[in-house]
């Protein structure tokens, strides 16, 4: 699919902050609610204990970090937490908001996300879940604004430890500027929903 979107170069300061997703990866935490009992050390799938990782699993469930599917897709936020959502200025009124790299205009398509450490780490726990109890589930660490895992603090580039941060101000790639999805509390945010 061919996106193509109007002038956001202005868009935000923190469009410049994320590097390219191939030349960083992510750990995280997961929120406190979850009690992991192994995390990834590397394919290991060792016993919890405490540290960051790129995916955890507890029981048939795996944690990870879902990454954007195009390269240059830095956020999303989907109306009202709602996909069925119009909006008007959208292509076919479609609900998601995107917010693009600086300087770019279109989606630009796969950035070879599948052999990413990230995906790789998520797929194995996937793997290993279902190897240990019959069948795996799994929830991803969005980009999307409002995401718990990352509105607690609880994701970072592994090599320079930045917490990762939403966006000041999101200018989506149609050219509207989504200020509820930066200033909707995190309790009323849209996490988890369909991508």
């Amino acid at each position: 699919m061919h996106h193509v979107a109007g002038d956001s170069s202005g868009a935000m300061s923190q469009a410049q902050t994320i590097p390219p997703f191939e030349q960083v990866v992510y750990e995280f935490r997961p929120l406190p609610t979850i009690k992991p009992l192994l995390r990834y050390a590397g394919g290991e799938w060792i016993p919890d204990d405490g540290e960051y990782d790129l995916a955890f699993i507890t029981n048939n469930f795996c944690f990870y970090i879902d990454l954007p599917y195009q390269k240059n897709i830095l956020w999303s936020w989907c109306k009202d937490g709602d996909w069925r959502a119009y909006v008007k200025a959208h292509p076919r009124g479609n609900a998601w908001h995107y917010m693009l790299r600086e300087g770019t205009k279109e989606w630009a398509g796969d950035w070879g996300r599948h052999r990413h450490p990230n995906t790789r780490a998520g797929d194995s726990g996937m793997s290993k879940a279902c190897n240990m109890y019959g069948c795996s589930n799994g929830r991803g660490v969005h980009f999307h604004i409002g995401d718990e895992t990352i509105a607690a603090g609880l994701v970072r580039e592994r090599d320079s430890k930045k917490i990762l941060t939403f966006p000041d101000k999101f200018i989506c790639m149609y050219g509207c500027e989504c200020t509820e999805a930066t200033t909707r509390s995190n309790a009323e945010s849209p996490s988890g929903t369909a991508t």
